[in-house]
């Protein structure tokens, strides 16, 4: 029997790029996927339902990665006191102060493919 393997997918604008860092990213996309490694249908036994609920692909939804990772954004632009943001440390590099994120649009498209191998 073949394995299940999973490829995402991640299209942004640059309002994600400029507000969120790289691991920040990849933070929030964590939260939302499994540590199974294969996926497992949800059980119905009653001894299982004090453990916590853990996203598997069988609850996976892309629409509310996309929509976390745009809240993560907007959340750093809206923030008067936002220390960083990735917009903020290439200003610095080119010797223009700025603080805080970059207030512009914020758009992604989040998606996860699933084949055997």
């Amino acid at each position: 029997m073949g394995r299940i393997r999973i490829a995402t997918v991640l299209l942004a604008s640059d309002g994600l790029v400029d507000n969120v860092f790289s691991d920040d990213l990849l933070e929030e996309i964590l939260r939302f996927v499994s540590t199974n490694s294969t996926p497992q249908a949800p059980t119905t036994n009653p001894s299982n339902a004090s453990s916590p609920s853990r996203y598997t692909l069988n609850k996976f939804s892309p629409q509310l990665v996309s929509e976390s990772l745009c809240y993560r954004a907007k959340s750093v632009y809206d923030d008067p006191r936002a220390v960083a943001s990735p917009f903020q440390n290439r200003a610095v590099e080119e010797g223009l102060y700025y603080a805080g994120g970059k207030k512009e649009y914020v758009c992604t498209v989040f998606h996860s493919i699933s084949f055997l191998s």
